[in-house]
C-alpha cells in the first residue's frame, strides 16, 4: 500500500481551490476531488500493513513544533513538461517539518517540496502554462497544522481515495 504523511486543508481552502480547479477542467487534466486535497508532508511510497504503528510511533518522537499556520498560495507544476498541478504552501516551521520527517522517513529521497496536488496532466492542454503564469500568486488561505496524518491511498478505478490510519499531533496539542 502506498503511504504519506500530510496535513488537512480547512473547507475554506478546499472551496477556493475547488473554484481555481474549474479553470483547469479539461480532458487533459484529471483534478483531484476537493475532498481528497491535503498539504503533502512526506511521501513514504510502498509500503506494508505492520510498518503503520511503527512509522506513527517513530513520528511522534520526532521533535515537533508547535501548531503553526501557512498561506495556500500561488499555483505551479512539477515537471518540464508539466505533470503535476499544485499550490504551493512555504515558510517556517512548514518547512522545519518537512525537513525533519524527510530525514526520518525518506533521506535517499530529493528533498520533498511542500504542496497541495490539485491535478494532473495526463495530455498538454496548450494552454496550461499561461494558466499556471496567470494564478501563480493568488491565495487561497491559511492553513492551521496542528497535526500531522499517516494517510493509504487507493489508486484505481477513478480518483485516488485517502484513509487516514494514523494521527501525530505537534508539541502541546
Amino acid at each position: 500500500m502506498r503511504l504519506f504523511f500530510a496535513a488537512e486543508l480547512p473547507a475554506v481552502v478546499k472551496n477556493n481551490i475547488a473554484t481555481l480547479q474549474k479553470e483547469f477542467s479539461h480532458p487533459g487534466v484529471r483534478l483531484v476531488p476537493p475532498e481528497n486535497l491535503h498539504l503533502t508532508v512526506a511521501f513514504l511510497g510502498e509500503r506494508e500493513e505492520p510498518e503503520i504503528p511503527l512509522l506513527i510511533a517513530a513520528a511522534r518522537k520526532l521533535p515537533l513544533p508547535a501548531p503553526f499556520s501557512v498561506q495556500a498560495e500561488g499555483v505551479g507544476s512539477f515537471g518540464r513538461s508539466p505533470r503535476v498541478i499544485w499550490v504551493g504552501a512555504n515558510g517556517e516551521p512548514l518547512t522545519g517539518l518537512l525537513s525533519l520527517f524527510h530525514q526520518a522517513f525518506t533521506p535517499a529521497e530529493k528533498p520533498p517540496q511542500s504542496h497541495i496536488t490539485i491535478g494532473r496532466v495526463q495530455m498538454e492542454t496548450g494552454v496550461l502554462l499561461d494558466m499556471l503564469n496567470a494564478n501563480n500568486s493568488v491565495k487561497f488561505g491559511e492553513v492551521p497544522v496542528n497535526s500531522v496524518f499517516l494517510k493509504k491511498s487507493f489508486l484505481g478505478g477513478g480518483p485516488p481515495r485517502y484513509e487516514t490510519v494514523g494521527e501525530v499531533p505537534l508539541a502541546g496539542t
